[in-house]
């Protein structure tokens, strides 16, 4: 029998490395136990004061079940094949961690996308291959050239991460493309697909092919489209096994109780059904600016945008940065990854009407 794709492709030192558990691992933290293994204060610094006493004094579940119930409901799967994480740059740093030896294996990136994929290739002391995206607005992936990096013994590919809605580029990956690039890796590499922006994107989830692809990583985050970013939450989403590797290298509590507290009553039905209405109205804003920018002078070419922001190349990115500052807006260059380029985020109707008019 071949063994899985995840324990061909996980780094010797995790195979053989158990997960940390600590003495209450199978407890479930339960209310009917007092707790003294994990030499916590058991006073609160906020015990009777006006009411308020979170349990911050006390170590938060590691995966706790309520939050993966609610989140593996929202995105419709098993909450057995999703684990928790501190947003989606922790998740990224573990699944290399897990999977890519230093010195030794690589990253397979396809640019332009996400700066911090290369950073943590650096931190990490790990190869990058990087093979550009192709067409007019970086839709097309180069499918030939991946197929020759996965298969060349010089390269020792594990993981290939796309960010699909792309950043910056905004758009997404042609769909063919998608499905191709899944059976090019499938008995080569873990394949990683970020999906930050989702749900501003007219097509699913691939996490609706996991069952299908043992090797397939999906990163979620409530960042973007349910408005916490500050709250630093997010999920990997794939096989058991894999996540059985990657439980191995997580840290021992990686989700700080508050954040737990916070997500949970942000993620009512009433407030799901909110944000839903607010990415739908994000998106007509959308619509509705690049429509209104499309002939604006200095503007060159619109991305067509599948997330909540839009990128514009323009005539000249310093002049167009430092005209939106001196009207206290903040944009982005991104002329380093894609040539002329900024992004500028999808807000409020007031506030996207002042960044028509810096353009008119």
């Amino acid at each position: 029998m071949t063994p899985h794709i995840a324990t061909q492709l996980v780094r010797n030192n995790i195979r053989n490395t158990p997960a940390y558990k600590s003495a209450r691992s199978s407890t479930g933290n339960s209310d009917a136990y007092i707790f003294l293994d994990a030499a916590e204060n058991s006073i609160s610094p906020f015990q009777d004061e006006d009411g308020f006493t979170p349990l911050i004094n006390r170590y938060p579940d590691p995966q706790p079940a309520t939050l993966k119930d609610k989140l593996a409901a929202l995105y419709d799967v098993p909450a057995d094949n999703l684990m928790l994480t501190r947003g989606s740059e922790e998740a990224i740093r573990l699944v290399l961690q897990t999977f890519c030896e230093p010195h030794q294996d690589s990253l397979l990136t396809c640019p332009p996308t996400f700066a911090l994929y290369d950073l943590e290739t650096k931190i990490q002391s790990i190869g990058h291959v990087k093979i550009a995206r192709e067409g007019r607005y970086d839709t097309q992936l180069n499918l030939n050239t991946i197929k020759n990096a996965l298969n060349a013994d010089d390269q020792n590919v594990k993981v290939v991460m796309i960010c699909n809605p792309g950043n910056p580029s905004s758009t997404s990956v042609d769909q063919d493309d998608m499905r191709a690039l899944l059976d090019l890796c499938r008995d080569k590499a873990i394949l990683v697909i970020d999906e930050a922006y989702i749900e501003f994107a007219e097509h699913e989830s691939y996490a609706s092919v996991l069952s299908e692809n043992k090797n397939l990583v999906i990163l979620r985050t409530l960042s973007k489209a349910y408005g916490l970013a500050g709250l630093r939450c997010g999920a990997i989403i794939a096989d058991d096994l894999i996540l059985d590797y990657i439980a191995r290298v997580i840290a021992p509590y990686p989700v700080p109780r508050p954040t737990v507290e916070t997500a949970l009553a942000a993620l009512t039905t009433t407030r799901i059904k909110t944000m839903q209405d607010v990415q739908a109205t994000l998106k007509s804003e959308r619509d509705r600016m690049v429509k209104a920018l499309q002939s604006a002078p200095h503007v060159r070419r619109i991305f067509p945008s599948a997330t909540n922001f839009l990128t514009i190349q323009v005539d000249d990115v310093e002049e167009t940065l430092q005209k939106f500052l001196r009207n206290h807006l903040v944009i982005r260059d991104r002329s380093s990854a894609i040539a002329n380029a900024v992004n500028i985020a999808v807000s409020d109707a007031d506030t996207n009407d002042k960044v028509i008019d810096l353009f008119s």
